[in-house]
């Protein structure tokens, strides 16, 4: 005859509460390694035992969900997560098993990345706005929108919905780019266009020796090489850049001296400057290897130099863009040591070290000033509910707020007319409103049996207000 499973006891509650909560810590580790923005610790609910004595349990657990994301996400992520800890519990700590442990984990990261694959600055930024309690909604390959209403910015990467397109296809090419700047009297550096090795050998002894040696259409640094100073060199520089470049042209480029500054420019003023130093460096013995890597040099950056950075990215229509300025010394006027733009980068990388990530703060915050939050207010109840909603509304338009009043079968324009959505659910509606860009505040309402059975379409709002309470006091 079968036996009923034995009941757990207080001893082993907590050894499966601390189980479920080292697994629950590893889950939006593992997601985050994987690309995937799940910030928020996940909560046990509820905790019951199938059979204690077998270790057999059942949890309840909440998490945060990313809009269209696949929940094979979710369940891959713990799964993971409670056999890393099985590992953990189960084996003695050796370099072997720490090793296995590291495999595994990896292992999981790779599927979770396949899930949704975007940028390297994507998480750090949506971390960053997670801790500033900017609210950010997944559109789907990667795109997010940050924040509501008039208040919110989209971003892919570190590219937002203003920048423009034209201007992100010419910075896609050195060529195209160098041309608009030059046309424009900003200074770029001499190259030739080749797609043959005599053309290249030509172009360098036009220009001089040293020569930089690039694919004329990739933007990332890859296929470059640098002090090329004899036709040998020149002949496996070309040969590496023209098996990179998609269309086979290279950039024969006069190598200037000096170093390489990455002004990262976001909303027309300066985010931060970098000098991008040496791969090769000798330690100092007080800085780290990510610390040598880099210098920050913000606050040295000559005024022309800022001026001819800040015009590169206003004549290509870059709301963020990354400006390489090769100079001697970043303190001079370009004008006068010979400094010229090199490279105008479209959606700048933001995770390429420590001192641009600690500059997203203060960016995010000049890019959503209000922390992309709109006054949102619902209002609890019937017809009285409406009635008081409908007055709120009136003194928000009054201060000038195009402000929209809703309810989970009418929506008015701040022009007083109806505004037509295919739903008849409140949450549907509220959420779809707060896509526009046009909807500076909302004024919603909901019957006391709604509010009580669904949850709020936002996961912050300013006010709750049932009917029996207006005006409030």
């Amino acid at each position: 005859a079968a036996t009923a499973p034995r009941a757990a006891t207080p001893a082993r509650q907590r050894a499966a509460e601390a189980w479920i909560g080292c697994a629950l810590r590893l889950a939006p580790w593992l997601l985050q390694a994987g690309h995937i923005p799940v910030f928020g610790r996940p909560q046990v609910m509820a905790l019951a035992a199938v059979d204690a004595a077998a270790g057999s349990w059942q949890a309840d657990v909440v998490m945060d969900l990313v809009d269209h994301l696949p929940a094979q996400a979710y369940s891959e992520a713990l799964t993971a997560a409670l056999a890393l800890c099985e590992l953990a519990a189960g084996t003695v700590l050796t370099d072997v098993s720490l090793q296995e442990f590291h495999r595994r984990a990896d292992q999981a990261r790779i599927r979770l990345s396949r899930l949704m694959p975007v940028g390297k600055s994507t998480l750090p930024l949506l971390r960053t706005a997670h801790e500033l309690g900017i609210p950010f909604t997944h559109l789907g390959a990667g795109v997010f929108q940050l924040g509501w209403g008039s208040q919110a910015c989209r971003l892919d990467c570190s590219a937002t919905g203003v920048d423009s397109a034209i201007g992100a296809k010419l910075a896609h090419s050195q060529v195209l780019t160098a041309r608009l700047l030059r046309l424009s009297g900003l200074p770029v550096p001499e190259h030739r266009v080749v797609n043959r090795m005599p053309a290249a050998l030509a172009a360098a002894q036009e220009l001089g020796w040293p020569v930089m040696v690039k694919p004329a259409d990739l933007e990332r640094g890859e296929g470059i090489t640098v002090d090329v100073v004899d036709a040998a060199g020149l002949r496996s520089a070309f040969a590496l850049a023209q098996q990179m470049s998609p269309a086979r042209q290279v950039l024969v480029e006069r190598q200037l001296a000096g170093g390489c500054h990455r002004l990262l420019i976001g909303r027309g003023r300066l985010l931060c400057a970098v000098k991008a130093l040496p791969l090769s460096v000798i330690a100092d013995g007080r800085s780290s290897i990510a610390e040598l890597d880099d210098e920050e040099v913000s606050t040295t950056v000559h005024p022309e130099n800022l001026r001819i950075a800040l015009d590169a990215a206003k004549l290509l229509g870059l709301d963020m863009a990354g400006i390489d300025i090769i100079s001697p010394d970043i303190s001079q006027p370009w004008f006068e040591n010979g400094a010229v733009i090199s490279k105008v980068n479209y959606s700048p990388e933001l995770d390429g070290g420590e001192i641009s990530r600690r500059h997203l703060r203060a960016w995010l915050e000049q890019l959503l000033p209000e922390r992309g939050r709109i006054p949102i207010e619902i209002f609890v109840g019937s017809q009285s509910a409406w009635t008081a909603a409908s007055l709120r509304w009136q003194q928000l338009l009054a201060g000038g707020l195009k402000a929209w009043l809703s309810s989970s079968t009418l929506t008015l324009a701040p022009s007083g007319q109806t505004h037509q959505l295919p739903w008849s659910d409140g949450y549907r509606r509220a959420r779809a409103l707060a896509m526009w860009a046009d909807v500076d505040a909302l004024v919603l309402t909901v019957t006391s049996q709604e509010f009580a059975s669904s949850e709020l379409p936002f996961e912050r709002v300013d006010r709750v207000i049932r009917q029996d309470e207006w005006p409030p006091a």
